[in-house]
């Protein structure tokens, strides 16, 4: 029954792909292989759910889905595969994807976050939490961050944050990064970096997200 309706699923989506799939910008990316370096978001209607998700598992682009078009703006999900398992992408970096008109339907968003191969440290760093030393890449796989991982592996993690601020002056290197996008306070921090190093993180204030 499960195969019947992927099959039925799967039919629908390439029949709603319609413009974008015919340039060559577009289909450009569709059997490529890699990495999104920054989190996605798996929609509600994906045949599997954000929980079987895997950051760090090569992924396979296998085509696009047109939701909308606004001015020179096409707003796009991206159906991917992942050891046999179909995802479908609705946003990137905490952006939903789109499409530019203008630049023959490019995906800047994939340009950007999408490729080959990841770059990590890739050292051993001691968690208290574990009581042992486990690998950069193994902790950002995991989505867990940890005091000294530099900039591109944070945002590998996070992703975009809500707000930047400067606190002092520019020659200290000094930059904050706030995140409130959950509905759990909990979850909702301000990160410190100093030279695009993470220093330490605290919970915001409800009543001052960085303002």
């Amino acid at each position: 029954m499960r195969n019947l309706s992927l099959a039925i699923f799967l039919s629908i989506l390439s029949s709603c792909a319609t413009t974008p799939l015919e340039q060559d910008a577009v289909t450009k990316w569709v059997g490529q292989a890699g990495y999104f370096t920054r989190p996605i978001e798996v929609a509600k209607d994906s045949p599997h759910s954000q929980d079987a998700w895997n950051h760090c598992l090569l992924t396979k682009i296998k085509g696009f889905q047109q939701i909308r078009s606004e001015n020179k703006l096409v707003e796009l999900r991206v159906l991917v595969e992942q050891k046999g398992k179909d995802f479908l992408i609705s946003s990137l970096n905490r952006l939903p994807i789109y499409s530019f008109i203008n630049d023959s339907y490019e995906v800047r968003n994939l340009e950007k976050f999408f490729k080959p191969s990841l770059k990590f440290n890739n050292k051993k760093i001691f968690m208290k939490e574990f009581g042992k030393s486990i690998s950069s890449k193994k902790l950002a796989c995991n989505s867990l961050i940890w005091t000294g991982m530099n900039r591109e592996e944070f945002l590998f993690v996070k992703g975009r944050p809500n707000k930047i601020q400067v606190p002092t002056s520019s020659r200290d290197q000094i930059e904050d990064w706030y995140y409130f996008y959950s509905d759990d306070p909990a979850e909702n921090k301000a990160f410190r970096f100093h030279k695009n190093i993470l220093q330490y993180w605290k919970p915001i204030n409800p009543d001052n997200k960085g303002s």
